[in-house]
């Protein structure tokens, strides 16, 4: 029973599979499965949900799911309070259900494609216009300016996010809000039961979750140091820097072998001298090489990434509208742009799509690591082992298994055209 576990998500997100096609969606079905998982959450004392579906449906037909929810928390739960507030765009959508004007047992945010990477492209879009009007300055557009837009136009962050499908896949969920969160999967809407709920959370509450360029990878980045391991001690800082210090030439060799070159990622004025030099050699010295990249993600933090493309990419923008002497510009296809320059102004810019993420160390998070980066197509698979203790024919079967689950895929959609 969940009502025994020792934690549960203040905020639990769920992404929904909708299908290939609205065609194929069935939007009453929908319904009832994201009503039963909301009354669920009541139940077991959750008092914030977010339910994502790609395509919209559930908000298209919020009235019917709030009526739904209402009547599957009188069902499961008679002598709990029922009031259910919807909210889209991160506010409340539909009239108050009661006139004594007490708060709902039950806030739910409803997600759609829309809420993603084009809502921070709007965002990056309005503080440019106020920059350009002298509200604000760049320099203040912050990790908090940015977090606190986010959670207010779409959703705070949430504590656990359960995927319905046999992979861990986003299909285009807002970025940002995945940072923290722990993460479970069940195997889709059809089969989702109270039990399979219960056992995500127990997952939670546990916090221990199940779960090269000859392979024709055309890019790696790997997490090496976060900005939060500038928090530890100062001894074990000091012993990590060593070691990434007296590795540079090792690097250099294995990558001149492969032809690849590095790209270094990460906020450069946290780094030493002495430790920026040898990396800054690293990158001169391959920096001709083709076959591969890597990128190595050094003080390093997404958020803090995102940050800096929306300041550079607001940049831009000015300074093209100073010299096109301030032409007017199509403001429908402004969002679409931004999100471009975004794209272009990340540190990952001319990689490959994120394909495969692997996260190491039974950790069930994504710890602010490519936050942007994973996208609607980017499979991502915990493991157990840390990893040093990660052999290459365990890498060789992560790679086997996620190209036959792109092989599957693919043979779906082709017998659905």
């Amino acid at each position: 029973m969940v009502s025994t576990l020792s934690k549960t998500p203040r905020h639990l997100s769920a992404i929904f599979d909708t299908g290939t096609s609205m065609e194929q969606a069935n939007a009453e079905k929908l319904i009832q499965e994201a009503a039963e998982f909301a009354a669920w959450s009541v139940v077991a004392g959750i008092a914030t949900v977010s339910i994502y579906d790609r395509r919209g449906i559930l908000k298209k037909n919020a009235r019917a799911l709030r009526i739904f929810t209402s009547l599957r928390i009188r069902e499961f739960a008679p002598h709990q309070r029922h009031r259910v507030s919807v909210r889209l765009n991160g506010q409340e959508s539909l009239a108050r259900e009661d006139p004594d004007g007490e708060p709902p047992s039950l806030t739910i945010y409803l997600l759609s494609e829309e809420d993603g990477r084009h809502t921070l492209g709007s965002i990056a879009e309005a503080l440019s216009e106020k920059v350009k009007a002298g509200e604000v300055s760049i320099a203040e557009i912050s990790v908090g300016l940015l977090a606190g837009k986010l959670q207010s136009s779409v959703m705070p962050l949430p504590d656990l996010v359960v995927v319905f499908g046999p992979e861990m896949k986003f299909d285009g969920y807002p970025p940002w809000h995945l940072q923290q969160a722990e993460m479970d999967t069940l195997p889709d809407n059809d089969t989702f039961s109270y039990v399979a709920f219960a056992h995500a959370l127990h997952h939670f509450a546990t916090a221990e979750m199940r779960h090269g360029n000859r392979c024709g990878v055309e890019a790696v980045t790997v997490y090496a140091f976060s900005v939060e391991n500038f928090k530890r001690s100062a001894d074990e800082v000091s012993t990590v820097l060593e070691i990434v210090t007296e590795s540079v030439d090792e690097l250099v060799q294995l990558m001149r072998d492969l032809d690849g070159s590095i790209r270094l990622c990460g906020q450069r004025d946290l780094v030493s001298a002495a430790v920026l030099e040898g990396l800054d050699q690293a990158v001169e010295s391959t920096k001709q090489n083709k076959s591969i990249i890597l990128n190595i993600c050094f003080a390093y933090a997404s958020t803090a990434e995102i940050q800096m493309a929306v300041q550079r990419s607001i940049q831009e923008r000015l300074t093209e509208q100073a010299a096109a002497g301030d032409a007017t510009h199509s403001l429908s296809s402004a969002p679409i742009n931004m999100v471009a320059a975004l794209d272009r102004n990340m540190y990952t810019a001319g990689s490959p799509p994120l394909d495969l993420l692997v996260r190491t160390g039974n950790t069930h998070r994504l710890s602010d690591f490519l936050l942007w980066q994973c996208h609607e197509d980017t499979s991502i698979v915990f493991v157990k082992k840390s990893w040093p203790e990660l052999s290459i024919p365990r890498v060789l079967a992560i790679l086997i298994e996620w190209r036959r689950g792109k092989s599957v895929e693919k043979d779906k959609k082709g017998a659905l055209e």
